[in-house]
């Protein structure tokens, strides 16, 4: 980790243990995202947009639609079985309101514009997509659903409807058609390996490990797929209670990336849950500690193994498993160029029965990174106070309050965490930078000492 505090008008650089960090296989670290505007041009390609695919190379998947374009089609598209507005109103003008409102990222008031627009053309497919998309950005599975199917209508091969249908439908218990709509999502490298996690665990559900492990091997024609199919091969494994295979599944994913958070969780929960926790669980924790990666989820991991607490299952239910598989693809997915379906992804897998902490987590930071301050605090502030998470997630809160110029609020928040943890490093560091972003140089000075 980089100690030395930055300073700089509202990016403040926090030690953070934030999700970017800890993803679900190695990506690195990247730069905060800037202008992103959420939905409108930003998630336009995540229908069935072809350009810019290259097997093999997770970027470039959603291509986007310029808003000149959009504007265009709008323009000169003849509203189908559309109503005559009202006084006062115009297609034109509710939909250019509503696109304001999406680019101060007032997505509710977006969200009501696009409703009104739709009422004055309720064939229109492009502003179905839009509130499709803008729905599942906020969070609102149900009314997310029911858009997806009219999107269906109009095209039938849309990614991100399939595939918020067929969770719908997995949620349900509905397994074999929640596969035909996750099939009908595989035409694309991103959605062939969402198509064949999101199937396998709906196999898992069903009790079918054979079929489950098969619908993964699909997953060998891509290298860089390997990961994937290597942990959760093994969660799918060990939820159905076949410990060879699951360690089999389990051990080469930790050889294949023994740095990654989730893999190193997974098998050190499989070795301590199979009477193997005091020389292999606790050294599979400890190493990844060793490595200079303090991370609260491991260290809490180690402590109870030490106080000879009794280690929970990894995954429970079958939804919490194609929950930590959208996690892991939310995680692989906040580079620049894909961050818009990671955060989708983020949102869908908190619609399921998994470990929302990390979820919430993950969207924090996904907010934070877009700049959209207020929706970062709403994510972290939904982690439970009894979490390992917590921590970091009041820091982060903190950081986000002095970017909304909320500096008292965020000191004060930071000083009652470091009143409960005097020894919170990070805490001290985040700290300092607040001070010091706001020209507080004896204030910061102080923090930073105690940190050292």
């Amino acid at each position: 980790m980089d100690r030395e505090p930055v300073a700089g008008r509202h990016r403040l650089p926090a030690c953070r243990m934030s999700l970017r960090r800890y993803p679900a296989f190695s990506f690195g670290l990247r730069q905060p995202r800037k202008n992103l505007i959420l939905p409108e041009e930003a998630l336009a390609g995540a229908g069935n947009a072809r350009a810019g695919h290259s097997r093999g190379h997770m970027t470039a998947f959603f291509p986007r639609l310029s808003l000149a374009r959009l504007l265009l089609a709008m323009a000169i598209a003849a509203p189908t079985g559309a109503t005559q507005p009202a006084e006062g109103q115009s297609l034109s003008g509710t939909y250019l309101a509503g696109r304001s409102a999406s680019k101060l990222r007032d997505n509710d008031l977006a969200a009501d514009y696009l409703r009104q627009a739709l009422e004055l053309d309720s064939a229109n497919p492009v502003l179905i997509e839009r509130l499709f998309l803008l729905e599942l950005a906020e969070g609102e599975l149900t009314a997310a659903i029911e858009l997806a199917r009219k999107v269906l209508a109009f095209n039938s091969q849309h990614r991100m409807a399939r595939i918020v249908i067929g969770l719908g439908e997995f949620r349900e218990r509905r397994y074999p058609a929640a596969r035909r709509d996750f099939a009908a999502a595989a035409y694309t490298p991103v959605g062939e390996l969402t198509s064949a996690l999101l199937i396998a665990w709906s196999y898992a559900g069903e009790g079918e490990l054979n079929l489950a492990l098969r619908e993964l091997d699909k997953l060998d024609a891509n290298d860089s797929f390997a990961n994937f199919k290597s942990l959760h091969g093994g969660l799918i494994a060990d939820y159905l209670g076949n410990a060879i295979r699951a360690e089999a599944f389990f051990r080469k994913a930790y050889e294949q990336a023994g740095t990654s958070l989730r893999i190193v969780q997974a098998y050190g929960s499989f070795l301590a849950r199979n009477g193997r926790a005091e020389e292999e669980a606790k050294k599979v924790y400890g190493d990844y500690l060793a490595a200079g990666d303090d991370h609260p989820l491991i260290a809490t991991a180690l402590a109870d193994l030490r106080a000879g607490k009794t280690t929970e299952p990894f995954i429970k239910v079958p939804a919490a498993g194609a929950a930590e598989a959208m996690f892991s693809l939310a995680t692989a997915m906040t580079d620049d160029q894909n961050i818009d379906v990671g955060l989708l992804y983020a949102r869908l897998a908190l619609t399921m029965t998994g470990d929302q902490p990390i979820v919430a987590t993950l969207l924090g930071d996904i907010y934070s990174d877009i700049e959209q301050p207020d929706r970062a605090i709403d994510a972290y502030v939904t982690v439970p106070e009894a979490s390992p998470l917590r921590s970091n997630a009041e820091m982060q809160m903190a950081v986000n309050l002095q970017r909304l110029d909320r500096r008292d609020e965020a000191i004060a928040k930071l000083q009652a965490l470091i009143f409960r943890e005097p020894a919170n490093y990070n805490a001290l560091v985040t700290l300092g930078n607040i001070y010091r972003n706001n020209q507080d140089y004896v204030n910061a000075g102080a923090a930073y000492d105690r940190a050292i």
